[in-house]
């Protein structure tokens, strides 16, 4: 789903008045999407997985501009992949984005 989708959604779920807080469950869909994603592409190694997480965040960040709620955090995504995964996979993601930054300098 794309981030404007998912903002409509979130518009949506803010009208019906849903217990839940609408971002919570569009970041749920979200991380949801990485395993439907991978399985998808077929994506078996670290490399295939830090690019899903990548898209999955710059998603994540579309949807909390275009929602434009000031509440919601950019890094929100980050932070829960943060509990939701091994530490090795976010470790291995933020040496990937740290490599990635140095690259873009040189």
């Amino acid at each position: 789903m794309k981030a404007k989708e998912y903002a409509a959604q979130y518009e949506a779920l803010l009208v019906t008045g849903s217990p839940v807080h609408p971002a919570g469950l569009i970041v749920k869909q979200m991380v949801s999407e990485v395993g439907t994603l991978q399985a998808t592409r077929q994506a078996q190694t670290n490399s295939a997985m830090i690019a899903i997480l990548r898209e999955q965040e710059r998603k994540w960040q579309a949807f909390c501009r275009i929602v434009g709620d000031t509440n919601l955090k950019p890094e929100g995504f980050r932070e829960v992949i943060r509990r939701s995964f091994p530490s090795y996979v976010i470790e291995l993601w933020e040496r990937t984005e740290r490599v990635t930054k140095v690259h873009q300098r040189c």
